[in-house]
C-alpha cells in the first residue's frame, strides 16, 4: 500500500513508516512542496523512519533534485528528528526556539526516552522571517499553543494559498493537537487560532492527517472547543 499521495502537481504528503510494526515512536505526516530544482519538507518524521520517506520521495521522483531543504515545525521526535539521518544531504532550517531545543533540552523531544535524543544543530530563523529556497517561498508565522516553538508555514503552491499548522489542530473537525507538552498552553493555541480565522486559506495541512481541509470552519471549531 503506498505510504503518499499527491495533493497538488507540486505538493505531496507521505506517512513514513517505523522498519518494525511494533515500535512506539510516533510519525508525523510529511509535507513534500517541489518543482523542477527545489525539494521542500515540511517536517521529517522520527529518525528511525527515513528509509520509508526516502522510499516515497523516490517513487514521486523527488529524491534528485538539487537543492533539498527541511523545515520543522515543532521540536517533538515525530516532526524533527529525522533531522539527524538527513543533516549532511538536506539544509535544515526551524525557529530559534527550536532550534534551541534540538540543541540542548531533549527533554522537550521525547520526555519518556530523552536519552535517546542526540543534539541536532540546524540553522535557525526568527518567527516571521521569509524563507525563499530556489522558486519556492515560505513565509513563517509564530504559532504557540501546542508548544511554545511551533511554527506555521504559509506559501503559495499551484495558485492555492496553503497553511502548513503543525499539531495545532487535527482532521476532519479541528479536534486541539495533544496536550501534553509540558510547554502547552490553552491560552495560546486560542489566540493563534484567533489570528488564522480571519484569515483566507485555501488548505490547511496539519501534523497528521493525509489530507488537507478548506480553511475557516476548523479554526472556528477548534476555538468552540476551548471555549466550551
Amino acid at each position: 500500500m503506498r505510504n503518499y499521495r499527491l495533493l497538488l502537481p507540486h505538493l505531496a504528503v507521505i506517512a513514513p513508516a517505523n522498519p518494525d510494526p511494533g515500535m512506539w515512536y510516533p510519525n508525523c505526516a510529511v509535507y513534500a512542496i517541489f518543482d523542477a530544482e527545489t525539494l521542500v519538507l515540511v517536517d521529517c518524521g522520527n529518525h528511525f523512519a527515513t528509509d520509508s520517506l526516502d522510499a516515497a520521495l523516490a517513487a514521486l521522483g523527488l529524491d534528485t533534485r538539487r537543492e533539498r531543504v527541511i523545515v520543522i515545525t515543532h521540536c517533538h521526535i515525530d516532526h524533527s528528528c529525522g533531522a539527524r539521518v538527513y543533516a549532511e544531504r538536506y539544509r535544515i532550517l526551524g525557529c530559534t526556539r527550536t532550534a534551541d531545543i534540538l540543541l540542548h533540552h531533549p527533554n522537550q523531544v521525547l520526555y519518556e526516552e530523552p536519552e535517546i535524543i542526540v543534539p541536532m544543530p540546524i540553522e535557525a530563523f526568527t518567527p516571521g522571517d521569509t524563507l525563499t529556497f530556489g522558486g519556492i517561498t515560505l513565509r513563517t508565522v509564530p504559532g504557540p499553543g501546542h508548544t511554545d516553538d511551533s511554527t506555521i508555514y504559509d506559501t503559495m503552491i499551484d495558485g492555492k494559498r496553503c497553511l502548513f499548522t503543525g499539531d495545532l489542530i487535527m482532521l476532519p473537525g479541528g479536534q486541539l493537537g495533544w496536550p501534553g507538552s509540558m510547554d502547552y498552553s490553552l491560552d495560546k493555541s486560542r489566540a493563534t487560532l484567533a489570528w488564522l480565522a480571519e484569515q483566507t486559506y485555501d488548505l490547511i495541512l496539519t501534523g497528521h492527517n493525509m489530507g488537507g481541509a478548506d480553511s475557516g470552519k476548523v479554526f472556528r471549531a477548534a476555538m468552540a472547543r476551548i471555549d466550551g
